[in-house]
């Protein structure tokens, strides 16, 4: 299907998918990894491999942001690049705040990839570079006050 006959709602819903999926990915990931190295040096008696599966999220945060771009593809997300690059300025934002709200934190990818999906169709060029425009602010502003 051509990205440009792609009506807006299922965009979103593809958006939506696509960070879901992502974030589903990465708490999967994150689990097996605390399961698989119980003996490691970030887990401890009483809170267990807490620190590992905090460790794990950190890094594989990165990693989904990787993995963008060939899922927004594969779901026909037309053009998915710009969909990928403003998600992942959209992400950095959202974990800026997902310091205050584990809640904002876990539906960042949810949140961001259906922002991105919508912003980047083609015919918003303007609309996406201010959006990437606020999210880099807000990103710069919320690491000032941490």
């Amino acid at each position: 299907m051509d990205g440009l006959s792609m009506t807006e709602g299922r965009r979103l819903l593809l958006g939506a998918l696509a960070g879901f999926t992502l974030t589903a990915l990465l708490a999967v990931v994150a689990v097996l990894i605390a399961r698989l190295f119980p003996g490691s040096r970030y887990c401890s008696e009483y809170l267990g491999c807490l620190g590992l599966l905090v460790e794990s999220l950190r890094t594989g945060r990165w990693a989904m942001t990787l993995l963008a771009w060939p899922l927004l593809h594969l779901l026909g997300i037309r053009p998915a690049w710009p969909a990928a690059v403003l998600g992942l300025l959209l992400l950095m934002a959202l974990w800026a705040l997902g310091r205050f709200s584990f809640g904002v934190y876990a539906l960042s990818g949810v949140i961001a990839y259906t922002v991105a999906a919508w912003a980047s169709a083609p015919g918003r060029f303007r609309l996406w570079v201010a959006t990437a425009l606020s999210s880099l602010t807000t990103w710069a502003v919320m690491l000032l006050l941490a």
